[in-house]
């Protein structure tokens, strides 16, 4: 599980199209993409395991991508431009 002040982070090695599934999870969560820069380039939010085996991303390159509790995005107003610090 993930609480609500905790978050999932993904680094990758460089920028490239980083899709996510949810395969084998067990609970919805939402998905924060961002650039090089830390900035927010695309949200998907209450994304459900019943979503296998669709795939979820943007269509331009990520560096980072966040995963939260379902709700937290909405709930803290994080929105595409924002930048995120960590």
């Amino acid at each position: 599980s993930i609480d609500v002040g905790e978050a999932m982070l993904f680094i990758f090695e460089k920028s490239a199209r980083n899709y996510f599934w949810m395969k084998d999870m067990l609970f919805s969560i939402d998905i924060v993409w961002l650039d090089t820069d830390k900035k927010v380039i695309h949200i998907e939010k209450n994304v459900s395991p019943g979503s296998f085996p669709k795939s979820f991303g943007p269509n331009e390159d990520s560096k980072y991508v966040l995963e939260f509790k379902e709700g937290v995005t909405e709930s803290i107003g994080l929105e595409v431009g924002d930048r995120v610090e960590f």
